[in-house]
């Protein structure tokens, strides 16, 4: 049986293009593209000259943006782990959330390359059918920071359907809020998509994990772009969850 693994970058390509031909595409494993012939045969994926510089790029700026968070908030403010090679290169390792991780979870923390499954409450508002001969599994999602939040913050929550409702102001649950760092300075719509990807498959897997009475999963991800314009992050005292410096999704 063949598995077909929905990764982030194909849905996230899906949400923004609505194309099932190029859902299709993706969700082929290489090896088999290879293996196929004929009219319906796979085309193959080249890819894009200088892509890996970009993604190097990208890591290098990610790094740059935790490191000014360690630097700036409180100790134990930033919960991370990372390794350092032998040529100095700093790399933040995945962290799995697990239910007695998040609930030691304080507000103002921030967590680094925190990963979680695409669980059974997701899957049920937002079914993918196998069929004979095929698997469909979703991989591991891993934002690049979620932020903890005091409970009772204004806003909107998001629900594992996608739907979202006012925050109540007597509301006790801690708020998490997805933000996500890009190299572009001017993010399109594909990144703004994956970051609403990933707060709707957070909310549900706190449903999954019996989390949803302790943590809400704000309505307003965001993308940390590829600049905060010099200093810009220091003057607003780390004012990243403002919309001086993060890009807002619904806004």
């Amino acid at each position: 049986m063949t598995t077909y693994k929905i990764s982030k970058q194909a849905m996230t390509a899906f949400l923004s293009s609505s194309c099932l031909r190029q859902l299709r595409i993706n969700l082929v494993p290489e090896p088999i593209r290879k293996q196929q012939a004929g009219p319906d045969a796979m085309p193959e994926k080249h890819p894009r000259p200088g892509l890996a510089d970009r993604a190097a790029a990208g890591d290098e700026w990610a790094n740059t943006c935790v490191e000014d968070l360690i630097q700036q908030l409180p100790a134990g403010s930033v919960v991370e782990h990372h390794t350092v090679s032998a040529a100095g290169k700093t790399t933040y390792q995945n962290i799995s959330v697990t239910q007695a991780g998040l609930a030691a979870t304080a507000p103002s923390q921030v967590l680094v390359e925190h990963e979680y499954s695409v669980g059974q409450t997701f899957q049920e508002h937002f079914p993918v059918r196998s069929q004979a001969g095929h698997a469909v599994e979703f991989t591991e999602l891993r934002p690049d920071l979620i932020f903890v939040m005091a409970p009772g913050t204004e806003g909107d929550e998001v629900l594992p359907d996608g739907s979202m409702r006012p925050i109540l102001g007597n509301d006790h649950r801690r708020q998490l809020r997805i933000v996500d760092i890009k190299l572009n300075e001017d993010p399109g719509s594909g990144y703004l998509m994956e970051a609403v990807f990933y707060a709707v498959t957070l909310a549900g897997w706190l449903k999954d994990e019996s989390l949803e009475h302790e943590f809400l999963v704000r309505a307003d991800p965001g993308i940390w772009p590829g600049s905060h314009a010099g200093s810009t992050l220091h003057q607003a005292a780390l004012g990243v969850l403002g919309q001086d410096v993060v890009y807002i999704v619904n806004r």
